[in-house]
């Protein structure tokens, strides 16, 4: 996730939802990996509040079947849930889930329903959003969608930095989607049609950032994906380690996606917004290095300092958007730059991992921010 000296746009306002609409089954999955007891109550007390027919929602809670332990805490989380929600609620053993591509991938094939949606195990999504997904598919023609999603809206100088990073990323995405025509999907709060998961293909089982590896090849397909103007909201984060550590999967995903893309012979909107997202996690990444030339070197001194206006200024018009008023706190503005800073020692850490070959699962919750756990 970077935004760092990426141009920004202008969500486009709430899609009004027809009074028609016209409603079909929908499968929700959601993977848990090493998650504990309150992520899985977490994620059953949201369910009952979905503004969903529960006779067309099937939920799938996908728990890897080498860790028994894991699925006692799902079954019994789910007893406690079913009873409150009106749709089916499953526990789903898988084979895997490091990464949770491997179970997406194995569990889709055998799903009936026509429109499939992911969520992480923490993610709360907005009542109505199921139908906004929906309609996006049925109505408006998309072939795949995703929402906003953030962390949870709590203060905190970490929380709040995270909040403005996240938003940053999603005026650059839309700026993309407005200049070349593609969307990169989230890994969480996605929608897809089953036919085009067919037509792309699996998602890829190594590495991460695997939505943004299927979005490139479906630009390239032909795919229509877009945005849903709907919110999710994660766990807040309170941690710098662990903020600081998931963003190293994500930048060293989205770097290896890039480079990759960049280096094929094809050329087209995927390639081209492929190029743009590098090169911001490139500039970002040579930021701190220029800062420190900077102080011992006068000839660095206007470049660093043109840097440092054009980022305050992008920063400036993003906190200016009506779309993040009640999201993003005034001070959480002050904070970005600084964390974007920080941030760069992500990609740093990624680029090493990625050049010795280290596929790490970072992740921002505590319990696992104290370890690494490493997929293959």
């Amino acid at each position: 996730m970077t935004g760092f000296l990426l141009p920004v746009a202008q969500l486009p306002p709430p899609r009004d939802l027809p009074a028609d609409l016209d409603l079909v089954p929908v499968t929700l999955l959601v993977p848990f990996y090493r998650e504990t007891a309150d992520v899985f109550t977490r994620a059953g007390a949201w369910l009952p509040t979905l503004d969903y027919p529960g006779e067309l929602l099937t939920v799938l809670w996908l728990v890897d079947d080498r860790r028994p332990a894991d699925l006692a805490i799902a079954r019994a989380a789910a007893a406690i849930a079913s009873p409150g929600f009106a749709g089916r609620l499953e526990v789903r053993p898988v084979p895997s889930l490091t990464p949770k591509a491997v179970a997406i991938n194995h569990v889709v094939p055998g799903i009936p329903d026509e429109i499939v949606g992911i969520y992480d195990a923490d993610s709360v999504p907005a009542a109505d959003q199921v139908r906004r997904a929906v309609c996006a598919l049925t109505v408006d023609g998309h072939d795949a969608v995703d929402c906003l999603e953030f962390s949870g809206i709590a203060p905190g100088a970490v929380n709040q930095a995270t909040l403005a990073s996240a938003s940053s990323f999603f005026a650059g995405m839309t700026f993309a989607n407005q200049v070349f025509g593609v969307h990169m999907l989230l890994g969480s709060s996605v929608y897809f049609r089953r036919d085009a998961f067919t037509r792309v293909g699996n998602l890829p089982e190594q590495g991460v950032e695997e939505f943004y590896d299927w979005s490139l090849r479906a630009a390239e397909n032909g795919l229509r994906i877009g945005q849903v103007r709907s919110y999710t909201y994660g766990l807040p984060t309170g941690r710098v380690r662990g903020a600081v550590a998931q963003r190293t999967r994500w930048l060293r995903g989205q770097l290896e996606i890039g480079l990759r893309t960049l280096g094929t012979a094809r050329r087209g909107p995927g390639r081209r917004t492929a190029a743009l997202f590098t090169a911001s996690i490139l500039a970002q990444m040579l930021a701190g290095p220029l800062l420190a030339a900077a102080v011992v070197s006068k000839r660095a001194r206007p470049v660093a300092a043109g840097m440092l206006v054009v980022e305050l200024m992008r920063i400036r018009r993003l906190a200016q958007m009506p779309q993040w008023r009640g999201v993003v706190s005034p001070y959480g503005w002050f904070l970005l730059l600084p964390f974007e800073l920080v941030e760069s020692v992500s990609a740093w850490r990624g680029t090493v991992e990625l050049i010795r070959g280290i596929d790490t699962w970072h992740s921002v919750r505590a319990r696992l921010g104290e370890a690494d756990d490493r997929l293959r």
